[in-house]
């Protein structure tokens, strides 16, 4: 887990009976005395500490929505299947009412998949929307897990209907009509609240759905008056989430609390008297490991409070290292005297497993040092969180050893990212039953505990919901709701107890691997530093008790020049469209197989798409056509934002616009975009066919330049190595034909990368009616199977074809790649299920560089088979 927990490494399961080890200077001494200043501060309310600068701290709100805010109508075609979760409740049936009246069919279903009602022995049709309402009585977590199960169930039907013209996810939660902001009351159901996080990486993964996560007030909504307001807020258009209670509609936004350090003085000032913070005689429960961030937090709560520190953490720890390694550093080494201690016949993969849990085991006992070193005294548990009972005999036993339990942190966490239609219920079970579970089984061992702090590693996932990451989503946003109800039951059964759920952004550190870095860089998220986040952690329990609940932790974006966070991407649309809208038409051109034959060669699920490479190309020809002369010298920030697909006999105008050219390094900036224009109707939208919208397809900054191009650098050596594949195009993989067929042969195939001999395009008569210019650019051919090459190698090596996505940066070296071809040398710098990134190197025959790109992201998905 990259933002808390365990890392990558795999650990052994542990024995049934998990070992309590004090670290071996706790064992020799007691933990040493804090100085005299640092004890005579423990006597009040600690001073809260200053905001670290490079971590910016926001709160959720929840805002009325004005009655006279105008939204736009969203509609399904009449007679479409509408799935709905059926709990047998009246508020069900009020919902099937209301729907049957807009003329739409609607199926019931069960949790567990299976179709009830009058017409579920005819039912045939794909849902065009699904309706996941949580039953009336409280929940547990199997709801959401089979919740789940029907979403994914649901996925192909939604996204070919909205594909089609439209389609609806709703999910309807039970809290307290403002997804926990509002009272939280005794009915509130905090496990329903998983379902916003759900929809909110479906909202991502599958943007033809109109995704919508309502949260009902049980406490004043009758059935009648819910489902009127269920069915009239799904059909329109605004926020993401929206609460519901009474006559009263809520929104959530985030909001930088800007009189925190007023509110916390003077909760503090009225909580004087009161239990302090934490002591050096006090005992504080990590979860999440001695490794990483919670590590990292660890340290810094042992340098302010030097308390009892117990670490709880899946890898186990021997008392001492094994003689033999001991004084042994570099990994040859080590893994030359592991193989002599294995068994006979130990394979290659065991001695792997064995030397990570050995470096593990090294990490744990020099964190635990550090702590110690600090001031307090530190334990370490082996013992997995989800089990309740080794748990509770691990925490009891802790009581007896060291004293009362006085605070709560849970960090620990897992990741096993997979796309909706691809995850398991293995990884669900795993990646929510760590966070969920584990916290359950805490604070189920701890019920009996004066707890004074209840600190939750949550993650930003929950907030905004991220691709390939559901099962964290939903366990993220159950965490922050579960908090929420403890802040409002520790107020009566526990005095002065701060209760929060920090949502975290990534930090530098843990599984933030340079791939994961590069890519949170290029989608603007800023990476927290370790030190930083543990200081925000710190500050955060030194909050008096009624302080925000829910907070979010982010590092500013990269290269930001002020303390903002990141833009959401409604917003970035709408500074791109802002900027669009200043820039000048350069051309029109038809997309169409008559205009453009060679798209029949390009063909995915019977229809033509207009290919990443020949977007780069007219851009690139957008920027030059206002500015003669130059020479094009590459792009940056090259994004799909969305494809242009045919149907059969379709026709589509786009336009490439040209901003105003600036200056950067004795180069000509150039803002281009490409749009087209869709009627109403043909949107989907309910203002009929005299209305239009405009549809942002592409964008890039183009590079230009009035001097000769720069000498190109010396090619990369990208050590690979691999099978070669004669034909590429026998396999089955790629879906091109023949006028696109410019693999010549795939030299290696191998985990590190992919390297082919390609052909050079044909000119450009030979692929459209009426070329702008009469020879390429670049080499829409050379690109084009370069994008090819990566499905090659993503099939092979992550289980699915991939499209591309995005290009960071782009540079082109010569004035026209050579008529002979070309080789192209791909070097993989990351490679997880939703998103693979990687460099591209365009060489001629001698080996001279042509052209290269770097950050190149193309989505993997397995449904693409199809």
């Amino acid at each position: 887990d990259f933002l808390a927990g365990p890392s990558a490494a795999p650990v052994p399961v542990l024995p049934p009976a998990p070992a309590l080890q004090a670290s071996q200077a706790s064992q020799a001494s007691q933990a040493p005395q804090a100085p005299a200043q640092e004890q005579a501060a423990t006597a009040h309310e600690p001073a809260i500490p200053p905001q670290p600068l490079n971590v910016m701290r926001q709160v959720v709100r929840a805002v009325e929505i004005s009655a006279s805010e105008r939204r736009d109508l969203l509609t399904l075609p009449a007679g479409a299947e509408v799935w709905l979760l059926d709990d047998g409740s009246a508020l069900a049936q009020q919902i099937v009412v209301r729907l049957e009246s807009k003329r739409l069919t609607v199926q019931r279903v069960s949790l567990d998949g299976k179709f009830t009602g009058a017409g579920a022995a005819k039912r045939a049709a794909a849902p065009s929307a699904l309706i996941v309402l949580t039953p009336a009585a409280l929940c547990d977590d199997s709801f959401l897990k089979r919740a789940f199960r029907l979403i994914q169930q649901a996925g192909p039907g939604l996204r070919k209907a909205g594909a089609a013209g439209g389609a609806m996810l709703v999910t309807v939660s039970r809290q307290d009509g403002a997804f926990g902001f509002g009272a939280m009351g005794a009915h509130a159901d905090a496990v329903s609240g998983g379902l916003a996080g759900m929809l909110k990486t479906a909202r991502l993964e599958w943007p033809e759905v109109q995704c919508k996560a309502l949260d009902l007030d049980p406490a004043t909504l009758q059935a009648e008056q819910a489902a009127a307001q269920i069915v009239a807020e799904m059909f329109l258009a605004g926020p993401v989430e929206v609460g519901l209670s009474g006559t009263t509609r809520v929104a959530l936004e985030l909001d930088f609390e800007a009189n925190f350090e007023a509110n916390c003085e003077n909760r503090a000032a009225a909580a004087r008297g009161a239990s302090p913070r934490l002591t050096q005689a006090d005992v504080v429960v990590i979860s999440g490991g001695a490794r990483g961030v919670t590590g990292d937090a660890a340290l810094a709560l042992a340098r302010t409070f030097h308390s009892t520190l117990v670490l709880l953490g899946r890898s186990e720890l021997p008392a001492a290292e094994p003689v033999w390694a001991q004084g042994l550093a570099t990994e040859a080494e080590l893994k030359k005297a592991l193989f002599a201690t294995l068994p006979r016949g130990t394979t290659p993969g065991a001695v792997e497993a064995a030397y990570k849990q050995l470096l593990a085991q090294r990490e744990i006992r020099a964190q635990l040092a550090q702590i110690e070193a600090a001031g307090a005294r530190a334990v370490y548990c082996a013992v997995d969180v989800r089990d309740a009972a080794a748990v509770a005999r691990v925490l009891a036993e802790v009581r007896r050893r060291h004293g009362a339990i006085r605070a709560l942190v849970h960090g620990a966490g897992v990741l096993a990212d997979r796309r909706i239609e691809d995850k398991t219920d293995e990884q669900f079970d795993a990646v929510y039953g760590t966070k969920v579970t584990g916290l359950r089984n805490l604070l189920a061992a701890l019920a009996q505990d004066e707890l004074k702090v209840i600190a939750l590693f949550s993650s930003y996932t929950g907030r905004f919901g991220r691709i390939g990451q559901v099962d964290y989503a939903a366990a993220n946003e159950v965490l922050n709701k579960l908090a929420q109800q403890e802040s409002r039951r520790e107020a009566r059964l526990r005095v002065n107890c701060r209760v929060v759920s920090v949502n975290w952004g990534p930090w530098n550190g843990g599984m933030v691997t340079p791939g994961l870095r590069k890519l949170f860089e290029q989608e603007g998220v800023g990476l927290i530093d370790t030190a930083a986040g543990a200081a925000f952690l710190v500050r955060e329990i030194c909050a008096p008790a009624g302080s925000a609940v829910e907070v979010l932790a982010l590092a500013p974006p990269p290269q930001a020049l002020a303390p903002v966070p990141p833009a959401p991407a409604e917003a970035a649309q709408a500074l791109s469209r802002m900027a669009l809208s200043r820039a000048a038409v350069a051309f029109e051109r038809e997309v169409s197989v008559t205009a453009l034959p060679f798209l029949a060669s390009h063909v995915i699920n019977g229809r033509a798409v207009l290919p990443a490479a020949l977007m780069v190309e007219w851009l690139a020809q957008a920027a030059l056509h206002g500015h003669p002369g130059m020479r094009f010298h590459g792009l940056d920030d090259f994004k799909v934002l969305k494809g242009v697909v045919l149907d059969a006999g379709q026709s589509v105008t786009v336009r490439l616009h040209a901003g105003a050219g600036k200056q950067r390094d004795k180069l000509h900036v150039v803002p281009v975009y490409m749009t087209s224009v869709v009627s109403g109707a043909a949107a989907g939208t309910s203002g009929g066919a005299g209305n239009s919208r405009q549809i942002l397809h592409a964008q890039a900054d183009v590079l230009l330049t009035e001097e000769k191009l720069p000498n190109a650098p010396v090619a990369d050596v990208v050590d690979m190595s691999g099978g070669a594949i004669a034909d590429a195009y026998s396999l089955g993989v790629l879906f091109h034909g023949a006028a696109l067929h410019g693999i010549e042969r795939v030299e290696v195939c191998a985990e590190r990368g992919v390297a082919a001999l390609l052909k050079a395009a044909s000119a450009p008569i030979k692929w459209m009616q009426n070329p702008l210019r009469g020879s390429w650019i670049a080499d829409p051919l050379a690109l084009d199977s370069a994008f090819q090459m990566m499905i090659l190698w993503s099939n092979a090596h992550r289980g699915g074809p991939s499209l591309p996505s995005a290009l960071r940066s782009y540079r082109q070296f010569v004035s026209a790649f050579p008529k002979g071809g070309c080789r192209a040398v791909i070097g993989v710098a990351l490679g997880i299920s939703a998103i693979a990134v990687a460099t591209i190197q365009f060489l001629d025959r001698q080996g001279n560089v042509l052209a290269s790109a770097e950050g190149c992201e193309f989505v993997v998905d397995a449904k693409l088979h199809e």
